[in-house]
C-alpha cells in the first residue's frame, strides 16, 4: 500500500507538473499574440496616419481657381481676381495690348505665370498667401503691392509703385522658377530693374522718362472682368 500511494503521488505530481507547463506555454502563445496583435495596430495607426498626412498635403497642394487671359493688338483688359478674403480686397490685374497670363491660386499663395507683354499688379495685401509673378527671367513677390513687369521679348522690366517687391534673378541656366536664385533684389517704390540673359542691372530710380506706372493704358479702350 506505501508503494501504490507513492506511486500515485509520482503520478498525481507529474500531471499537476504537466498542466502547469501547459498552462505556462499556451500563458506566453497568448502574451505573443497580443503582443502581434498591438504592434500590428500601432504599425496600422502609423499608416493610417502618414495616408492621412500625405492625403492632407496633396489637398494643401492643389489650386482653388484657375484661368487665363490674353489680349489683342489695341486691347486692354482689366481683370479682379478671386483672392479677395474679408476684410481684405481682391487683388486687382490689369493687362497691356498684347499680354498674356495664366492665374492659379492656392489656398496658402497666389501665382501668376506671364508669358509675355506688359501687366500692372495691384496686389491685395494677404500675409498667409503671399502673391507671385513668375517671368521667364525672374520670379517676383509680394504680399500687398502695386508693381509693373514688362515682357517684350528683350529684358524683363520689374518697378514698383507703392509696396516692396522681392525679385528672384533665375539665372541663365534656371531649369524652372523653383529652382535657387542667381540674385535677389528688393525694390522700394519708384525703383526699376531691369534683367536680360539671366542678370539683372543695377537698380535704378524712375523718373519722368521711364515712369513706374505706365499710364500710356489710360488711352487705349479698356475691358473690365471678375473673376
Amino acid at each position: 500500500h506505501t508503494a501504490y500511494r507513492r506511486q500515485r503521488q509520482m503520478c498525481i505530481r507529474d500531471r499537476f507538473q504537466e498542466t502547469a507547463l501547459l498552462a505556462d506555454r499556451a500563458s506566453r502563445s497568448t502574451q505573443a499574440v497580443r503582443r502581434r496583435k498591438l504592434l500590428l495596430s500601432f504599425a496600422g495607426l502609423l499608416g493610417t496616419g502618414a495616408l492621412a498626412g500625405r492625403g492632407a498635403y496633396w489637398y494643401w497642394q492643389q489650386p482653388i481657381h484657375t484661368s487665363a487671359y490674353a489680349t489683342r493688338n489695341s486691347q486692354i483688359l482689366k481683370i479682379t481676381l478671386a483672392d479677395g478674403k474679408l476684410p481684405l480686397q481682391a487683388s486687382l490685374v490689369e493687362l497691356a495690348p498684347q499680354s498674356a497670363i495664366a492665374v492659379t491660386l492656392y489656398r496658402q499663395r497666389r501665382s501668376v505665370s506671364m508669358a509675355r507683354g506688359e501687366v500692372r499688379f495691384d496686389v491685395a495685401p494677404d500675409p498667409d498667401r503671399p502673391f507671385e509673378v513668375i517671368t521667364r527671367e525672374a520670379r517676383i513677390e509680394v504680399v500687398g503691392t502695386v508693381f509693373t513687369v514688362r515682357d517684350r521679348g528683350g529684358p524683363v522690366t520689374v518697378g514698383v509703385e507703392h509696396g516692396h517687391v522681392r525679385v528672384r534673378v533665375l539665372g541663365r541656366d534656371a531649369q524652372d522658377a523653383t529652382g535657387p536664385a542667381a540674385a535677389t533684389l528688393d525694390l522700394l517704390p519708384g525703383q526699376i530693374v531691369y534683367i536680360r540673359n539671366g542678370q539683372a542691372e543695377a537698380v535704378r530710380q524712375a523718373d519722368a522718362a521711364t515712369p513706374v506706372s505706365y499710364t500710356h493704358l489710360r488711352a487705349h479702350e479698356t475691358d473690365s472682368y471678375v473673376v
